[in-house]
């Protein structure tokens, strides 16, 4: 009994990491999967496009949640400096998938995919900090 006890415990404490592990894993094999491992014959990465296309880049609901998620749930992994640690390990996965996307065969590598990354990193930013406020005595 008193095993099982301590077996749960450690399920408890490390349940946040393996979680954010499976998730950066997630992002991180998308692209390798779907391009079958095939590379471009060069690296392409679109760094310029019209004002009016980078704006659009901030309804791009699929990041805004995949690495708001991400971010909050890197949170729960930092004991010390944790929401900075939480930025900018997704700031990181977020650009490495841009970086995979340039060299394989799959997807498109584009410096303005990076606004709404950093537009979700923000918003779970705000969000982690308004859970976290410590609220002063009246």
């Amino acid at each position: 009994m008193k095993n099982e006890g301590q077996n749960t415990k450690r399920i408890r404490h490390y349940a946040p990491q393996i979680a954010v592990a499976l998730l950066a894993t997630v992002a991180l094999s998308y692209t390798p999967l779907r391009s079958a491992g095939r590379l471009r014959g060069t690296a392409v990465c679109e760094l310029s496009a019209p004002l009016s296309v980078w704006c659009m880049g901030i309804y791009n609901v699929r990041h805004i949640i995949s690495y708001s998620l991400l971010c909050l749930a890197a949170t729960t992994c930092f004991s010390k400096h944790t929401l900075l640690k939480a930025v900018l390990l997704t700031l990181a996965i977020s650009v490495v998938v841009e970086m995979e996307q340039a060299f394989l065969n799959d997807g498109h590598c584009r410096v303005r995919d990076m606004l709404p990354n950093l537009f979700a990193v923000s918003l779970a930013a705000l969000v982690w900090l308004a859970a976290h406020r410590h609220r002063r005595p009246s």
